[in-house]
Order: C-alpha cells, then sequence, then structure tokens
C-alpha cells in the first residue's frame, strides 16, 4: 500500500489520539482547511483504514456527529507510516551531518 500523503496521516494520527471522535473534532486537530480533511476522511475510508459512520444515539437536541475509527488495518498502516518517516527523519539528519562534515 503506497503512503499517506501529509492531510491523510495528520486525520489518522488525529483519530488515533482521540480515540473514536467525531469528524469535526478531527479538523479541529489538524492543519488543513475543512474540505481537505473531507476529502482524507472519504479516501481513507475507501482504502479500509478508517471507519466513519453516524452516531445512532444522539442527545435530543443535538444533530448526529459523524465518528471515525481506525481499522485494524488502519492501525498497521499508521504504525508503518510512523516508522517510514522516522527512518526517512533519521537518514536526513545522518546526510546533513556527513555533509557538514566533509
Amino acid at each position: 500500500m503506497a503512503g499517506l500523503s501529509a492531510i491523510q496521516f495528520e486525520v489518522l494520527s488525529a483519530v488515533a489520539a482521540l480515540g473514536k471522535p467525531h469528524i469535526y473534532r478531527v479538523m479541529q486537530n489538524v492543519s488543513s482547511r475543512t474540505s481537505s480533511v473531507y476529502a482524507a476522511v472519504s479516501a481513507l475510508q475507501a482504502r479500509g483504514v478508517l471507519r466513519a459512520e453516524w452516531e445512532q444515539d444522539a442527545p435530543t437536541g443535538r444533530p448526529q456527529r459523524k465518528l471515525a475509527e481506525l481499522t485494524p488495518l488502519g492501525q498497521q498502516v499508521l504504525q508503518g507510516e510512523i516508522a517510514a518517516r522516522a527512518g526517512a527523519s533519521v537518514q536526513q539528519r545522518s546526510q546533513k551531518s556527513s555533509a557538514t562534515q566533509s
């Protein structure tokens, strides 16, 4: 599976950190515009890494919210992406160090 875009990574990270948040809460925790977040959620759902469903029991007087959660595949993809980004970061620091020592 190909890597995640920056916004997809932010959305998955926010969902993982927040538990089973509603999409508006996810938007409050990422740096992108609303339309980008909804597009990322749709793309992540299509890839099977995110599940988003309307809540069943909204309190009286409040509209239903769309809740998001990682699928088991989503947890694997997020962990792999974190590892890949950490490895890339270490490699970049190593290259910078080598360049300054030359």
